[in-house]
């Protein structure tokens, strides 16, 4: 698949169905330079298209993690650059989910400079005027970097900590949750 006809079919598609997004998700999974165009698309900022690509970088992150592999150089050295709250979520669902399979040892492994690049990412999302889906997933990616890097959990701790009361109920059940985990591991 072509990124010019990828870029197309992003362009067209009538809707966030998901319908539309797992077609497109399986063309990219089923195509030898699909995902590599996919991640180039959702980096193209401020196109709308580019969040259009977010939405299927997110599909096959559930399904397919290990096709990032050859990408989370790239991946990690760009998502910094996202500013828009409609791409932000599904990347920051993204980083939670492969950071929890690295955690699990499933074949996705960070480097300490691409660690320290999510960690300061996603802390600023955390604290930051971020919708509640992107600080819930940062607090997840945290969580699961703080196995490899002492100093986070007892900063996210701290700050989840200070801003629970003030937060959403979303927020708060998924901070709690996190605390729990937190707790447990002392």
């Amino acid at each position: 698949m072509s990124k010019k006809r990828l870029k197309n079919s992003l362009q067209q598609m009538p809707n966030a169905l998901r319908i539309h997004r797992d077609r497109i998700a399986k063309e990219v999974m089923d195509s030898k330079n699909g995902l590599k165009h996919l991640i180039a698309i959702a980096f193209e900022l401020p196109e709308k298209t580019a969040i259009k690509a977010a939405w299927i970088l997110e599909i096959i992150a559930c399904k397919k993690q290990v096709l990032y592999i050859p990408y989370l150089s790239f991946y990690c050295h760009n998502i910094q650059n996202i500013t828009h709250e409609s791409a932000k979520r599904p990347f920051a669902k993204i980083t939670s989910i492969l950071t929890l399979e690295a955690r699990k040892g499933n074949q996705i492994t960070f480097s300490s400079k691409q660690e320290e690049l999510l960690t300061a990412l996603h802390f600023d999302w955390l604290t930051t005027e971020s919708s509640i889906a992107v600080k819930v997933h940062s607090m997840e990616t945290l969580y699961q970097l703080g196995f490899g890097t002492t100093w986070i959990h007892p900063a996210l701790k701290l700050l989840l900590l200070q801003h629970l009361s003030s937060e959403s109920p979303a927020y708060r059940a998924r901070g709690k949750k996190i605390l729990r985990q937190l707790n447990r591991l002392t």
